[in-house]
């Protein structure tokens, strides 16, 4: 269901139905297979590391090694509301549709969550080494830092996208 391509492109990785994460080579040829022990969502993105992580329907994160290892997996964050983002380095940023952004060391240690009392629906955006930035879909946003403190927050009305001095209505 999920599909994206390795740091030099080389390889493809992929989600199945059948629970499972896929290697294939950019020519077509099976690498490996790994069991993830869960049903799998679309959200699949590879680390700085190499590192491939799945998103699994139970709000479970699975961190692969490229060789198709589990290396962690940690269990109950909450459904996710995108796919994770990656500080430069190495730092997992993980937004739930319930309002909680966890940030996850990469050896899958969470080191905390904050919550924003408002649900999210699109994938964390790193901004810089520092901040983080989540969206809902009620035209709230919110930087988060690297703490896990609430920077600031802002509501935009959610009928109508800002481009420089312009007001265009959607």
């Amino acid at each position: 269901t999920g599909i994206c391509r390795g740091r030099e492109g080389k390889v493809v990785y992929f989600l199945c139905e059948d629970r499972s994460m896929y290697a294939v080579s950019a020519g077509g040829t099976p690498l490996w297979k790994s069991r993830l022990g869960g049903r799998v969502t679309s959200y699949i993105k590879v680390g700085p590391d190499g590192t491939i992580y799945a998103v699994l329907l139970d709000g479970s994160l699975v961190a692969v090694n490229p060789r198709g290892r589990i290396i962690w997996k940690i269990r109950d964050l909450g459904t996710a509301a995108g796919t994770p983002a990656f500080s430069p380095g190495g730092v997992i940023y993980y937004a739930t549709t319930g309002g909680t952004v966890h940030s996850i060391s990469h050896t899958g240690r969470e080191r905390w969550s904050a919550e924003v009392h408002s649900p999210l629906s699109r994938s964390p955006k790193i901004l810089s080494r520092y901040l983080i930035l989540i969206t809902g879909d009620e035209g709230n946003a919110w930087v988060v830092d690297s703490q896990g403190d609430v920077r600031w927050k802002h509501t935009f009305d959610p009928g109508f996208v800002t481009v420089g001095h312009f007001r265009i209505p959607m």
